[in-house]
């Protein structure tokens, strides 16, 4: 197992073991007074499953909302479109729904278990995130992560297909990499 792998099972088990309760809120509001949020009409987010940070109250913007959908092992995003069903990996994405162009998301929020000061950021190690991302026009399309801060690291060993997001939003501060 390499340092990632290790680093993955690490942050994985103090994360399902932890002490966020409240913090998810307090990233939320960090987010909503954000530029790059503010400025987005467009935005794609995920399900927030097991101890990912739960930004669903982003539903009650005005803002054109989609769900990454796996579609032939690559993520297509769907618009919300008022209710979910289970999809692949029992994670729910909207049903009832069509696919958004991809040239019309202004912003991405890519979960993630932990990512670094570089932008660099560590996932569940399918690497669905990475490809999708190399599919966006960057020039447009914002990336952006939610953590909390004990898990903003200074490095988290990338590897040479590892994309970087733009933006981490904590409880404690706004980073915008670059």
């Amino acid at each position: 197992m390499n340092k990632k792998q290790n680093l993955r099972l690490k942050i994985k088990d103090i994360r399902n073991n932890g002490h966020f309760a409240g913090l998810d809120s307090v990233i939320i509001q960090n987010l909503f007074q954000t530029n790059v949020y503010i400025s987005s009409h467009s935005l794609m987010i995920y399900y927030p499953i097991q101890s990912e940070i739960n930004l669903l109250s982003i539903l009650e913007s005005e803002k054109i909302i989609s769900f990454p959908c796996i579609r032939e092992e690559k993520i297509v995003p769907y618009v919300y479109s008022g209710t979910f069903c289970e999809g692949q990996y029992k994670i729910k994405e909207p049903s009832n729904s069509r696919p958004i162009d991809i040239e019309n998301l202004d912003l991405v929020i890519v979960p993630a278990l932990c990512v670094d000061l570089k932008g660099y950021r560590i996932g569940y190690g399918k690497g669905y995130y990475d490809r999708f991302i190399k599919t966006l026009n960057r020039k447009k399309t914002k990336l952006l992560t939610l953590m909390y801060d004990e898990f903003v690291l200074d490095d988290i060993f990338p590897e040479s297909f590892d994309e970087r997001v733009d933006y981490i939003v904590t409880e404690k501060r706004v980073i915008k990499i670059g």
